[in-house]
């Protein structure tokens, strides 16, 4: 799942069913607000870790395997 959400509660909530492995930064640049993805994922409850995963880790993964 992307990150292209603009409410804080919303990602929340996808954090909490999908767990971190499961999130991909997105921005839907330049349509979109391209700093609140990130600000948002700065305000989740997660460790840097987790944070890390989600804005480039995950897509690493992806596109490097």
């Amino acid at each position: 799942m992307d990150t292209v959400v603009y409410r804080l509660d919303e990602l929340k909530w996808c954090f909490s069913i999908m767990g971190a492995e499961h999130l991909l930064f997105g921005s839907d640049y330049p349509y979109g607000i391209w700093r609140r993805p990130i600000q948002m994922a700065d305000e989740l409850p997660c460790g840097a870790k987790e944070r890390e995963q989600i804005l480039h880790g995950n897509a690493e993964r992806l596109f490097l395997e």
